[in-house]
């Protein structure tokens, strides 16, 4: 006697991004194909272990949310192969799952993952990230003295002006820090 056994869930996919911006509207796509007489039990999403949405075709309502921090899920534009989140925070990134489970008599499952990592892409932030860096450096001086040389080096903003620029590194470090901004950066615990 020869047994045939089909597997009536197949073709499982998470499209995701790699990297998303802080802000962007996310879009997590879970796709499958269900076989035969077979019908969709359920869909479920985690981040890590933890599970934050759930459609579920045979309950009311089918979706379901648990709240998870830096998720934000829009309820509205979340469907059964598909999970938008809103707003992306640090707290986003993780690892994400796509649960695929198919209906009695089989309840078969799938799972797909992908790991989704939140970059900052505000160039001011960063510039100001990267200037009490330096700001560390040059407070660090020996002696009171400066090195042999003196790096200023301002954000390129468009067209480049001729002669002096009107405020140099260390003038925009005094409107954050004030006259004082030698002490708090060299106590700014790096």
């Amino acid at each position: 006697m020869i047994s045939t056994c089909t597997i009536a869930l197949r073709d499982v996919a998470l499209i995701a991004p790699s990297a998303v911006s802080l802000g962007d509207t996310v879009l997590l796509g879970c796709k499958w194909t269900l076989e035969g007489n077979e019908t969709l039990y359920s869909v479920k999403w985690y981040r890590g272990r933890q599970e934050f949405f759930s459609y579920l075709p045979k309950e009311y309502p089918f979706t379901r949310i648990f709240a998870q921090p830096g998720i934000d899920v829009d309820v509205s534009r979340s469907t059964s192969q598909q999970v938008v989140l809103r707003e992306a925070t640090r707290a986003l990134a993780g690892r994400y799952r796509c649960e695929v489970s198919a209906d009695a008599p089989s309840f078969h499952t799938q799972v797909r993952s992908a790991y989704i990592h939140v970059v900052d892409t505000d160039i001011s932030q960063q510039a100001a990230n990267l200037k009490w860096q330096w700001a560390g450096h040059i407070a660090r001086r020996t002696g009171g003295r400066w090195g042999s040389k003196v790096l200023e080096w301002q954000l390129h903003t468009g067209k480049q002006s001729v002669g002096r620029p009107p405020t140099r590194w260390t003038d925009d470090i005094k409107q954050v820090a004030g006259s004082c901004w030698i002490q708090v950066a060299q106590n700014r615990g790096v």
